[in-house]
């Protein structure tokens, strides 16, 4: 699950906190690199 979606659907706190950063580099952090600056 490479959306923001993953971060809300986390089985634990670790997996929240990777979440973003999968998100960073999947095709949405690639394409528009400025919402992952926030």
């Amino acid at each position: 699950m490479t959306t923001l979606s993953a971060i809300y659907r986390a089985a634990d706190a670790k997996a929240g906190m990777k979440a973003p950063e999968d998100f960073g580099a999947g095709d949405w952090g690639r394409r528009y690199p400025a919402i992952t600056q926030t």
